[in-house]
């Protein structure tokens, strides 16, 4: 959920650089720019994902990181993308 990745992008500025990672956020559907999708769940949201790193050439497997809402998105590619998860995937809820 981009709506809010402002404080969040600022905040790790400096470990994305020394490490080297990219820190991607983005708008889930409905929401920002993007376009609703009535039917969206759990499982569409993991794909979703999964789409945006193919698109993006992430490699096979990358790093899942939800703030808040984001938990659910979490819990989506642990149940339906689980092959593409880099390591332990950490929902985090402020």
């Amino acid at each position: 959920m981009a709506h809010y990745a402002h404080w969040f992008l600022s905040l790790f500025q400096e470990l994305v650089e020394e490490l080297g990672i990219y820190l991607l956020a983005f708008d889930r559907a409905g929401y920002g720019e993007s376009d609703p999708n009535p039917r969206r769940d759990v499982k569409s949201e993991a794909l979703d994902i999964e789409e945006l790193a193919d698109q993006l050439e992430l490699g096979q497997k990358f790093y899942v990181l939800g703030v808040s809402m984001g938990g659910y998105s979490i819990w989506g590619c642990l149940q339906y993308i689980p092959h593409r998860k880099k390591q332990k995937i950490q929902p985090y809820t402020c």
